[in-house]
């Protein structure tokens, strides 16, 4: 489990990558709403609530890549809409788990889905850090929202949180400490494609037994 910490630092580093120049794609994400709740064992459960909007027609089938470098495993995935579990298929390539999913498709047409799933050996020496907003995208996510809940062990242990800056003017998102243990981030602008939000929560100076 983490150790009672001297204090805890969070990062959140938004990364922008320049794709090449495509045709564009008939939907958007209206927003992405991400719930990321850190275990006393160093295990991330994750909850992405993400909704589609499709204006023209367009293949029936979702994706989600996940990234396994620096975590020992990803497991429980499930996918839901309107509450019923959908089927999910689920595989490994090139250190990357994908999630494949279908549903029905009429757009102009709009749909939610929820994918949760377990990051398991996410404490990497004294950081955990996860990618809440993915940049490999070809489309705009409109508004974006991620929770980051923290252990008992680590309540009022929050020293400081930043936000960097976008490469574009401003802030992409705003940070609020709404509870000893939990913190907010709201974005401020549109993300487009390749920029993502990454967080890394560091835990300095353990310490030690007396």
């Amino acid at each position: 489990s983490i150790p009672i910490l001297s204090a805890l630092v969070l990062v959140l580093l938004l990364s922008t990558q320049v794709f090449k120049t495509q045709e564009p794609t008939p939907f958007y994400w209206e927003f992405i709403n991400v719930e990321i709740d850190i275990q006393e064992n160093g295990d991330i459960l994750v909850s992405e609530t993400q909704k589609y909007i499709f204006t023209a027609p367009y293949t029936n089938k979702r994706y989600r890549w996940l990234s396994l470098a620096l975590v020992d495993s990803i497991e429980g995935v499930e996918v839901f809409e309107e509450g019923q579990n959908l089927f999910a298929s689920v595989g490994v390539e090139n250190n990357r788990l994908w999630i494949e999913w279908q549903h029905a498709l009429t757009p102009p047409d709009s749909h939610t889905f929820v994918i949760k799933y377990r990051v398991k050996g996410g404490l990497q020496g004294n950081k955990i850090s996860w990618r809440a907003i993915f940049k490999e995208r070809v489309s705009t996510i409109k508004r974006a929202n991620v929770i980051i809940r923290l252990p008992a062990s680590l309540e009022e242990n929050i020293i400081r949180f930043s936000n960097k800056k976008f490469k574009r003017i401003g802030d992409a998102f705003s940070t609020l400490q709404i509870y000893a243990r939990t913190i907010e981030l709201v974005s401020q602008e549109e993300l487009y494609p390749g920029e993502g939000l990454k967080v890394s929560i560091i835990f300095p100076a353990l310490r030690k037994n007396r």
